[in-house]
């Protein structure tokens, strides 16, 4: 067996990288305290909805303040909708209302699995020029969520 003739120079080492952690870390009552907070919320989104006027005819009944400032949706719009389709379990209209909403909840449910599987957590350091990808990443993800929930709501040419 031939040995190296030096040392052996390690591989470029990836920004991000597994972290071992506990399978089922402990939880406070942070979580839950977060959870009956959304649950408050989404109540309190329900019950507004009621004390909400009839829409004039051709408008739509809605609680965001962009859209009833400007009657032009939000790149958020659909989002309850969303989240609802997806706890009925219907993916495919979760995506349709808002495939931005429904990827986030796969890739944090993903990310929850493989957690409570492996014990291992994704970590790293991107460093400035990641940081900077990942924010416009996030802008053109927005940009082209924002396109489809106008194209949904026909508000570009070619539309539903």
């Amino acid at each position: 067996m031939d040995e190296p003739a030096g040392p052996v120079e390690p591989g470029p080492r990836l920004p991000i990288r597994l972290k071992r952690g506990t399978r089922l870390p402990r939880l406070g009552w942070g979580p839950l305290v977060a959870l009956l907070g959304i649950i408050v919320l989404l109540a309190g989104y329900e019950y507004t909805q009621t004390l909400l006027p009839e829409p004039k005819p051709g408008q739509v009944r809605t609680a965001c303040t962009f859209r009833s400032i400007s009657g032009v949706p939000c790149p958020g719009c659909g989002s309850t909708r969303a989240v609802k389709a997806a706890a009925r379990l219907a993916p495919l209209e979760a995506l349709r209302h808002n495939p931005l909403v429904m990827l986030g909840l796969c890739g944090i449910g993903l990310a929850l699995i493989f957690r409570a599987v492996t014990g291992y957590t994704i970590s790293g350091n991107l460093g400035a020029s990641g940081w900077t990808a990942v924010g416009v990443l996030v802008v053109v993800l927005l940009m082209l969520n924002w396109w489809w929930v106008l194209r949904q709501h026909g508000f570009l040419l070619g539309s539903e």
